[in-house]
C-alpha cells in the first residue's frame, strides 16, 4: 500500500524518451519528498519502446490521480515535453525533474518553503551533485539556507542552472523553445535578463545521473549544443536583451569553452581507454 502525505501545490514535470530503466528512480524521489508534490506529469514524447507500458503500470502503483501521463504522438523534444507539462498543470508551483535524475528527499521542503517564503520571486533554483552510480542523495542543511540572487550577467558568461533543480511559478508566461539544444539556457536568460526573480539556493538538491555535457563523449554531440548556445546569444540579441556588443564578445567566449569541452572529453576518453588497456 502506497504512503500517504499531505501534499504541497507544486506540479512536477517530467519529459520522458525511451526513459522505461530510470524513470522509477525518479519518480521514486519525488514520492519521497518530505512535502510531497500534488502531481507528477510525466510526458511521454513518442517512445519508441515500451515506455508507455512501463509508466501505465506505475500509475497503477502510485494512482492515477498523482501520476498523469501525457503522450506526445511525435518525438518534439524535451522543450515541447516540458511545455505540455506545464501547461496541463494544476498547481501554482512547477518543478522540473529529468527522467533520468532524482531529487533528495526534502528539496521540495526546502526549496517550496524558500518561495512560500518570498512571494515576490518568480523562480529559483539550486546546486546539484553528480553521481554516475544510485547515490543515497542525504544531505545536511542548515535551519536557514544561504542563498543568493541569480545574476543574469554571470548567466551570460555559464549556465549554471540546471534544469531538474529549477522551481518556477505556474503563471510564469514565458515557455520552452521547441529545438533540441539549449532551450533551457534561453528561458532561464529570458526570465534573467527580464522582470522576473530569482534566487539561488546553495544546497546539493538533485542529483545528475549523467556527465552534464558529452556524456557519450561524441564530438558532434557537443558541436550541437554549442550551436544551441549561440543561437541562444543571437535570439537574445534579437528579442533586445543583450546588446550588439556583448553578443560580439560572447559569441568567441563561448567558442573558447567549447573548444575546452572537446578537449577535455578527448583526454578523458583517452584516460579510460588506457585503463582499461592495463586491465587487460
Amino acid at each position: 500500500m502506497i504512503e500517504q502525505k499531505l501534499s504541497v501545490p507544486v506540479s512536477v514535470i517530467i519529459p520522458c524518451y525511451a526513459c522505461g530503466n530510470t524513470i522509477e528512480r525518479a519518480l521514486a524521489s519525488v514520492w519521497r519528498q518530505t512535502w510531497r508534490p500534488a502531481e507528477a506529469i510525466v510526458v511521454d514524447d513518442a517512445s519508441p519502446d515500451d515506455t508507455r507500458v512501463i509508466l501505465e503500470r506505475l500509475t497503477h502503483i502510485y494512482g492515477s490521480d498523482w501520476l498523469k501521463i501525457i503522450c506526445h504522438t511525435q518525438n518534439r523534444g524535451a522543450g515541447a515535453a516540458r511545455n505540455t507539462g506545464w501547461d496541463a498543470a494544476t498547481q501554482p508551483y512547477i518543478a522540473f525533474l529529468d527522467s533520468d535524475d532524482s531529487w533528495n528527499p526534502r528539496k521540495i521542503e526546502i526549496q517550496l518553503g524558500y518561495m512560500l517564503k518570498h512571494r515576490d520571486l518568480d523562480f529559483s533554483a539550486h546546486r546539484y551533485r553528480i553521481e554516475l552510480g544510485e547515490g543515497n542523495g542525504q544531505i545536511m542543511v542548515a535551519s536557514k539556507p544561504s542563498t543568493r540572487p541569480i545574476c543574469a550577467s554571470l548567466l551570460l558568461i555559464r549556465n549554471f542552472i540546471a534544469t531538474p533543480t529549477v522551481m518556477v511559478r505556474k503563471d510564469i508566461q514565458l515557455r520552452f523553445p521547441e529545438r533540441r539544444f539549449s532551450e533551457d539556457y534561453l528561458l532561464w536568460l529570458e526570465m534573467s535578463l527580464g522582470s522576473f526573480k530569482g534566487m539561488f539556493i546553495e544546497y546539493e538538491l538533485t542529483s545528475l545521473h549523467k556527465a552534464p555535457y558529452g556524456s557519450k563523449g561524441l564530438s558532434a554531440e557537443l558541436w550541437q549544443m554549442e550551436l544551441g548556445e549561440l543561437q541562444t546569444y543571437f535570439q537574445l540579441h534579437r528579442e533586445g536583451y543583450i546588446s550588439g556588443i556583448i553578443l560580439a564578445s560572447l559569441v568567441p567566449f563561448s567558442l573558447i569553452k567549447y573548444v575546452r569541452r572537446v578537449v577535455r572529453t578527448v583526454l578523458v576518453g583517452r584516460h579510460c581507454c588506457e585503463i582499461i588497456q592495463e586491465e587487460k
